[in-house]
């Protein structure tokens, strides 16, 4: 996904910055899934497409990010938000701690993939100043 930035962004119509859920009921009786201010494309996340900004709940909860940053950040240095073991944690917060570590981890073999690249680059260059 590209790296968007909600500051400024002159796009947030295209994307779905401000796209909102709500169920409506077709004249069959059955209850569907539509959309005020929809992106003008769809998004598809871990299989399931939306036509909302998927940064969206970061930008309307910060708080609740801040919070959960930090209870990870905790969790990263070996302390759980809840008394007792990793079974006796909400898996909510579990689940929410394993797909930062995922994310963590593929950005770190990123930056290890590009800091590698550019070893073999400076390794191949012609030294300059030695006779």
């Amino acid at each position: 996904m590209p790296e968007r930035s909600c500051e400024g962004c002159k796009r947030q119509q295209d994307w779905g910055c401000h796209a909102r859920p709500y169920k409506k009921v077709t004249e069959d009786g059955e209850e569907v899934e539509a959309w005020i201010e929809p992106a003008n494309l769809p998004i598809t996340l871990l299989g399931e497409e939306t036509w909302a900004c998927p940064r969206q709940h970061i930008r309307q909860n910060p708080f609740y990010w801040a919070r959960l940053l930090k209870f990870y950040g905790m969790y990263r240095k070996g302390f759980l938000p809840d008394p007792g073991a990793i079974a006796d944690q909400s898996n909510k917060a579990v689940e929410i701690f394993r797909i930062l570590d995922d994310a963590n981890d593929a950005c770190e073999r990123e930056e290890n993939t590009r800091e590698k690249q550019r070893r073999n680059r400076e390794s191949r260059a012609p030294r300059r100043g030695r006779r």
